[in-house]
């Protein structure tokens, strides 16, 4: 279950992840890097601007990292400028000088301080990290995929917060709706799951949700309630038409456990 259910976004995902594990593991500045002059106080750069105004713009935000103005950076923001071009109504850009002082901030946020240069990272209003590309192989399709669902955002968010998600597929077309929260229910009102687990609602009629429904494998059609179960850093480890028990879940994150992502498997403490 575990390999046959990874989808697209475990791309996102395990970019993310990637990032997190280096931000905690990133010394403040790189080995041998010259230190930037202390930014004066209150000071926040351009990229942590950008971001809470994207935020407040309900937008995604692309945010070009970068150290050197080179052919390389040059032909990557030429790639970003038009796909934000045909994304007007949902993207802003900002490009970040990765050693300027006053962007300390946003740097050490995504913890892109050793990452390779350059980079672009896609952010959904409320935080989650949609994508990560490098120049190499970045075309404007690829940021456009970039653009996630409302659901889509709530879900990257949680994993990326290290939490597992359950997604409730279902609506008023959908049969046995009561029981399928039933097994999501039992999870999160156990002590050991309650505080690590988030549960979103996906109306699989929704228009808005359609890209996220086929990056997830359910009929948009589906007259069975789905339940998704995704774990750190972004495996979908059980898919379940219909009514859903705790121990089938419980049962799913065991059997992910077993070979995961590690040797220790996948759990909200991510990879270990």
């Amino acid at each position: 279950m575990k390999s046959s259910w990874f989808i697209p976004l475990v791309l996102i995902l395990g970019t993310a992840y990637c990032l997190a594990q280096l931000k905690q593991n990133a010394p403040a500045s790189p080995p041998g890097a010259s230190q930037p002059t202390t930014q004066a106080a209150g000071a926040q750069g351009e990229g942590m601007a950008a971001l809470q105004k994207a935020a407040a713009d309900n937008k995604h935000l692309f945010i070009v990292f970068s150290e050197k103005d080179n052919e390389e950076t040059r032909t990557l923001r030429k790639t970003v400028d038009a796909a934000a071009g045909k994304l007007a109504d949902k993207v802003q850009v900002v490009a970040v000088n990765r050693n300027a002082a006053a962007e300390k901030p946003v740097v050490e946020k995504f913890g892109v301080q050793m990452a390779p240069m350059p980079l672009v990272l896609a952010v959904a209003p409320n935080g989650a990290i949609t994508g990560g590309f490098l120049s190499a192989g970045l075309t404007q399709q690829r940021l456009e995929e970039a653009i996630a669902t409302p659901a889509a955002q709530k879900a990257l968010k949680s994993v990326q917060d290290r939490r597992f998600v359950f997604l409730s597929i279902q609506g008023k077309a959908t049969k046995n709706n009561d029981a399928a929260t039933k097994g999501v229910s039992d999870f999160k009102a156990d002590p050991k799951y309650a505080q690590l687990t988030d549960v979103y609602t996906l109306d699989p009629s929704a228009p808005e949700e359609a890209a996220f429904l086929k990056q997830l494998q359910v009929d948009h059609k589906t007259q069975d309630a789905v339940t998704v179960l995704m774990a750190p850093p972004g495996m979908v480890v059980a898919k379940i038409a219909g009514a859903t028990t705790k121990e089938a879940f419980l049962t799913a994150l065991q059997k992910a456990s077993s070979g995961g992502c590690g040797p220790g498997g996948c759990g909200p403490g991510g990879c270990k």
